[in-house]
């Protein structure tokens, strides 16, 4: 029964176990994973807990861009992320988009125009089921991406 509910929604994660993902879209291959990493971020733990959890893979990508969807007016998301990548010991860009789209159709949009290879992601801020009935950006994500997507629960 474990292994038959790791699969809902095409997500291949022991999630009970909390345990990192590396997901592919189906059909694509790995590609170059240590490429230009963008990750999707926002100042809550689950996106801190990812960019921790990858540090030794983001050090050795040729380019890490961090880009903050919808900033507050002080820049906190910005604030963070800077933050964040300087206590780690990462070079990356943080970039703020003010999208008219959904937050995960603005970081796909950005993911093409920057050629990302990968994405990076915090997933389940409100933890697995509640998210799959509310149809967060870690869902659209999953559904949508056409690069490999590393995600931290």
């Amino acid at each position: 029964m474990e292994a038959s509910w790791k699969r809902v929604a095409g997500i291949h994660v022991a999630m009970a176990r909390g345990d990192d993902e590396g997901r592919l879209p189906p059909g694509q291959n790995a590609g170059n994973l240590t490429g230009h990493v963008v990750i999707g971020w926002k100042p809550h733990d689950h996106a801190q807990r990812a960019v921790v959890a990858a540090r030794r893979w983001l050090a050795a990508a040729d380019r890490v861009t961090v880009l903050c969807v919808n900033d507050k007016p002080d820049g906190s998301y910005q604030f963070t992320a800077r933050k964040v990548l300087k206590q780690l010991g990462l070079d990356g860009d943080v970039i703020a988009i003010a999208g008219s789209r959904s937050v995960g159709e603005t970081i796909l949009d950005f993911a093409k125009v920057a050629n990302a290879t990968c994405l990076l992601i915090g997933a389940f801020k409100h933890g697995y089921f509640l998210d799959l009935l509310l149809g967060r950006v870690t869902r659209y994500l999953l559904s949508h991406s056409t690069l490999p997507m590393m995600m931290k629960h």
